[in-house]
């Protein structure tokens, strides 16, 4: 039963990923929801609910602009803290509710959250390169861009794998 529900979730949550790759902080916040929703077929999927939703309020003052530099660096900071903590949690509960189904599969996305660590705490890297070595932020920025897209890529490639494993393993229990 719970899985037809998932396979409908993780294709709202697909379609919401793609919306908040047009950086839209309020998504954030939808998703945030739908992962609370989903507590009940895993524990982690309501922490990453609550990250998610920390960290779009910590992107939402990032919009607003803060007037004060270290308050604001403060508030990225804070907001990258739970940017990978809700990726961790989220990754985690996709491993765990395919764990039975497709353990391969289910190793991707702990690979993938990995991945995604990787590409986020490079940015505060290259920020601070920015400070120390101008022209090597000139090298690095592409490869990281790069690098994030290719991510974004596979996460929603395997996002909607799963989607569709769950909708292929309620067809096969109904039959």
């Amino acid at each position: 039963m719970y899985k037809a529900r998932l396979a409908t979730q993780l294709r709202k949550l697909f379609w919401l990923q793609i919306a908040s790759a047009f950086s839209v902080p309020l998504i954030g916040i939808f998703i945030g929801v739908l992962f609370l929703r989903l507590d009940d077929v895993n524990e982690n999927y309501k922490k990453a609910g609550i990250f998610c939703l920390l960290r779009s309020v910590c992107n939402i003052f990032g919009i607003v602009r803060i007037k004060f530099f270290f308050l604001a660096t403060g508030v990225s900071l804070v907001g990258l803290v739970f940017a990978v903590l809700s990726i961790y949690y989220e990754c985690k509960a996709h491993s765990q509710v395919l764990e039975c189904i497709d353990g391969r599969f289910s190793d991707r996305w702990l690979m993938l959250f990995k991945w995604n660590t990787a590409v986020l705490c490079s940015v505060p890297v290259i920020m601070l390169c920015s400070w120390l070595l101008p022209s090597l932020v000139l090298f690095l920025t592409p490869i990281v861009v790069i690098f994030g897209i290719v991510v974004t890529v596979f996460y929603l490639i395997y996002l909607y794998r799963t989607a569709e494993i769950f909708l292929n393993t309620k067809k096969e229990a109904v039959t």
